[in-house]
């Protein structure tokens, strides 16, 4: 049995941003990339050194994930790492996540959990652009969308008003 911490984290550092640079390589292997996600994830929650370059780059890969297999779980994840969105979106670089976020927007999973409706009214927090393109989309889903799929962006947008107008009062 291994001792608790037997390696610093700043030791451990770059062999796990090599895993996670790498990761791409493994995503025909879902054991070991869910695996290197997690472990990032983790580093992300304990607060460790260079959390915010290691988990901001294996998001991408859990929202991928999230979107593709449609586990509630994964949506639980996704959201439970809202703290990490905080990035400039308009910078080019994250063109790939700002287009898995907004396909967020339209995925049944997301609009149906209360952990996909928490994650969606954060996002409207997030970016001015975010905001146009969410309120541009919306309406030609309006047409084809159940009762359930409306009253989840019903959802969402009160919530994201209430947010910012609680923001406002501050």
């Amino acid at each position: 049995m291994h001792p608790q911490n037997a390696f610093s984290p700043s030791a451990l550092l770059p062999d796990i941003q090599a895993l996670r640079d790498n990761q791409a390589l493994f995503e025909l292997d879902a054991v070991l990339s869910s695996g290197i996600t997690i472990l990032c994830e983790e580093w992300w929650k304990d607060n460790l050194p260079g959390r915010e370059s290691l988990f901001s780059q294996s998001l991408p890969f859990l929202l991928a994930r999230s979107l593709t297999l449609k586990k509630k779980m994964d949506v639980h994840r996704v959201c439970a790492s809202r703290g990490i969105y905080f990035c400039d979106f308009e910078d080019e670089t994250i063109e790939d996540l700002k287009l898995l976020l907004i396909r967020c927007l339209i995925s049944p999973l997301y609009l149906k959990t209360e952990y996909g409706r928490r994650l969606l009214a954060f996002l409207f927090g997030l970016s001015n652009q975010i905001v146009k393109d969410t309120v541009a989309m919306i309406p030609s889903q309006i047409p084809f969308g159940r009762k359930s799929i409306l009253e989840a962006y019903r959802d969402f947008i009160f919530r994201a008003w209430k947010a910012a107008e609680e923001d406002n009062k501050g």
